[in-house]
């Protein structure tokens, strides 16, 4: 952001932010969440049978909108933070 201000003498493009942004934070979201879903899809321990429940909803993920529900029902609870990083830069 600081460069596009020295660039643009004090005009930056919030297109080019926005787009930096969503190729520095979606690869490494959608990765995570796709070794998850890996991760469960083969593993054979107790607890990933309730995992296995939860993950359904792994689309929500994807949309970033898994903070507005309940969090024992969403798959990688953790990731609610990028979520809401995410919408608060479209507003």
């Amino acid at each position: 952001m600081q460069r596009e201000m020295k660039k643009g003498l004090g005009q930056m493009s919030w297109t080019i932010f926005y787009v930096r942004r969503l190729f520095r934070i979606v690869p490494a979201y959608l990765s995570a969440c796709l070794l998850e879903w890996l991760f469960l899809a083969v593993a054979n321990v107790p607890y990933a049978d309730i995992d296995r429940e939860s993950c359904k909803t792994l689309w929500r993920n994807f949309l970033f909108i898994n903070n507005f529900f309940v969090p024992e029902a969403t798959c990688m609870g953790q990731s609610w933070s990028i979520a809401v990083e995410m919408q608060l830069y479209l507003v």
